[in-house]
Parts: C-alpha cells; sequence; structure tokens
C-alpha cells in the first residue's frame, strides 16, 4: 500500500517543517510507502523556499508543486490529487490543525472498503460561539 498525503500550502513557511517532521514521526513504524504532496498556492513568506529545502534533505518521498500566483485552496488540492501517486490519498493542511496521525489511524477502515470516504472534524474557531455540532 502506498499512501499520499496532500497539504495545500499558502504562506505555512513557519509551518511545513514541523509538518514534515509530525508526519515522520506519525509514520516511523507504519509499514507501508507514503508521500507528502505539497502544494504552494503562491506563497509570499517564503513557503517555496522552505519545501525546496525540505525536498533536498529528506529521505522522504516529498512532491512540491508551486503555483505562481494564489488560485485558492481548491485549486491546491486539485493539484495534489494530479500529483498524487498513492493507493489512497488523503488531504490535509500544512498548518497542523489537524493531527499528521489521523490518516494513519484510518488506515484499519479503508482496507475494509471499496468505497471512497470522506471524513472532517469539527473545528471551533475562537472567534466562533455556540454548542458543537452533534
Amino acid at each position: 500500500m502506498h499512501l499520499s498525503l496532500v497539504m495545500p500550502c499558502y504562506n505555512e513557511a513557519d509551518n511545513v517543517e514541523a509538518m514534515h517532521d509530525a508526519v515522520a514521526e506519525a509514520f516511523a513504524d507504519c509499514g507501508f510507502a507514503y508521500e507528502l504532496v505539497f502544494v504552494d498556492d503562491g506563497s509570499r513568506d517564503g513557503t517555496y523556499q522552505k519545501l525546496k529545502a525540505l525536498h533536498a534533505r529528506s529521505a522522504q518521498n516529498i512532491r512540491v508543486v508551486r503555483f505562481s500566483r494564489n488560485f485558492g485552496k481548491e485549486s491546491a488540492i486539485y493539484a495534489g490529487l494530479k500529483h498524487a501517486k498513492g493507493d489512497l490519498v488523503t488531504i490535509i493542511d500544512a498548518d497542523l490543525q489537524q493531527p499528521p496521525s489521523w490518516p494513519w489511524k484510518w488506515r484499519a477502515s479503508w482496507m475494509r472498503t471499496t468505497s471512497s470516504t470522506a471524513w472532517r472534524p469539527f473545528r471551533r474557531s475562537a472567534a466562533r460561539a455556540g454548542p458543537s455540532p452533534s
């Protein structure tokens, strides 16, 4: 099995290295191949330079896609999906808001089904008040 983690990035220079390290730690003993597909969506903060350096020094299979300008998260996700080579593909934000270990924890349910699965956890922003949806 080969897993692709697609990560759209926009001005994530402060996060991409930490994200890479967190994924490497979460998948250290997973027993299957995986790749990280970072899509730089026209960042202006040095994200692409950090991704290039990460690609150059990492033993992991890292793909870096770069947009000439900001086209939006949906376009970045689409480009990441087009470049992903995995048997299983998941999309995760590069800002560490979702734990990189989630795809590894989902593998058991993925292996039991032949259907596509989509899941999104509820994430409450600090500016939003009110009860969590059930």
